[in-house]
């Protein structure tokens, strides 16, 4: 009779202190830093500055880098358009084969 009865309390009691651990020490409210850019990238431009969508034929917009990184041409449009084009490609073929499915 002693045995089920502990066994039943030891099953009630695991799951209560796996959820008890999942708490981490109280906090207050997130500290805010104003001394700058995070982790020394600038912030993005202000809600209303620049437009989030362009609706209507355009060019794509040019890669903008930190001042010491290398211009560098895989972020050209051209070439990223070409990129798109090949992984478009690959998804035609595999349908136009039936690689998958029917």
């Amino acid at each position: 009779m002693r045995a089920p009865l502990l066994l039943a309390a030891t099953l009630l009691l695991i799951p209560a202190q796996a959820a008890f651990a999942q708490d981490g020490p109280e906090r207050g409210p997130a500290r805010r830093f104003s001394n700058g850019p995070w982790f020394g990238l600038p912030l993005p431009p202000a809600p209303g500055k620049e437009p989030a969508v362009i609706v209507g034929t355009r060019a794509p917009r040019p890669v903008t880098l930190p001042p010491p990184e290398p211009a560098n041409p895989e972020f050209t449009g051209t070439t990223i358009r070409a990129d798109l084009e090949t992984i478009v490609g690959f998804s035609k073929e595999s349908r136009r084969t039936k690689e998958i499915g029917d």
